[in-house]
């Protein structure tokens, strides 16, 4: 695990000689000095940063933070506040997902691994929240995605999600556990080893592994669920983008296919469309095109 702390000149001179028999190289001209103690690696930065990596790092962490009067966080609020802070220095697997909010398309879970030689690069070319990019851009984008970086794509049609909500206990968060799982583990599966994981956080870390707890092979190791951490992590960023791109494709094909002009979302024009699909005696096809679960199926039915 890695820890940060960001310590004063004194400090820093005193840290240097309590380590001075555990150094080791730098590997940089932004270091300005290295030891390794045990297992677990000391990294002091010329900004004064201090990074601790390594399987015992949090009981170093600890240890420093006592010898200077630091405040102390508990294990796993040391972990997220690093995570964000040495995100440009660490190789993440971020997932993110897209469609769960749209009537009619597929769900899309897209995991994303991306080297930290390669973030700098991913940032320059515009990699963020897919939110925040038109289709164009998106598309464009998607294409430079899937060579740059390892991913991995889970595709959940309609007519899979409506056979799934039908099942005993089952609600969107647990499908959407239950695909960045998926897309997880077949990321893993080609032989990636990030540095830590980070789901985009449509629920809270407990939540996220108690809808997986009925489930086999879990990703657990080194995993965060973070809020809006597409804006955070390149990594994210990356995933969202590429399940946005793949979320078109297949809307896309479902407008060509059954020969509507499908809306996107799940606002008052969906409203419409359903209606329009309804009163040309096809509501048959929604099952296939549509999460039929959705407010809007029984707002019509009902109308």
């Amino acid at each position: 695990m890695t820890y940060t702390l960001d310590l004063d000149d004194k400090q820093i001179e005193l840290l240097i000689d309590k380590y001075q028999d555990y150094k080791i190289e730098v590997t940089n001209e932004y270091m300005v000095f290295r030891a390794k103690v045990a297992t677990t690696t000391i990294t002091v930065f010329n900004t004064n940063k201090i990074v601790l990596q390594g399987n015992n790092a949090y009981k170093l962490y600890v240890s420093i933070c006592v010898a200077f009067d630091k405040p102390v966080l508990n294990e796993e609020k040391a972990k997220a506040e690093t995570l964000e802070v040495n995100s440009f220095n660490l190789s993440i697997a971020g997932s993110d997902e897209v469609g769960t909010g749209d009537y009619f398309g597929p769900i899309v879970v897209t995991a994303c691994f991306v080297p930290k030689e390669s973030i700098l690069e991913l940032k320059r070319l515009g990699v963020k929240d897919s939110k925040k990019l038109d289709d164009d851009k998106i598309i464009e984008l998607a294409k430079v995605i899937k060579n740059k970086t390892i991913n991995a794509s889970v595709i959940l049609p309609d007519d899979k999600f409506n056979a799934i909500m039908n099942q005993p206990n089952m609600n969107m968060n647990k499908i959407k556990a239950i695909l960045h799982n998926k897309a997880l583990s077949n990321l893993l599966a080609k032989g990636i080893n990030p540095d830590a994981i980070v789901i985009d956080g449509f629920t809270t870390e407990e939540k996220y592994f108690a809808y997986l707890a009925d489930k086999a092979d879990v990703v657990k190791e080194n995993v965060r669920v973070i809020e809006k951490a597409e804006d955070k992590y390149i990594a994210v960023g990356a995933a969202s983008i590429l399940a946005r791109a793949y979320f078109l494709k297949g809307f896309n094909e479902l407008c060509v296919k059954y020969g509507y002009k499908l809306p996107k979302g799940a606002g008052p024009n969906v409203d419409k469309m359903i209606y329009t699909i309804i009163s040309h005696g096809k509501g048959d096809i929604l099952k296939d095109i549509a999460k039929v679960s959705f407010k809007n199926t029984y707002k019509i039915k009902k109308d």
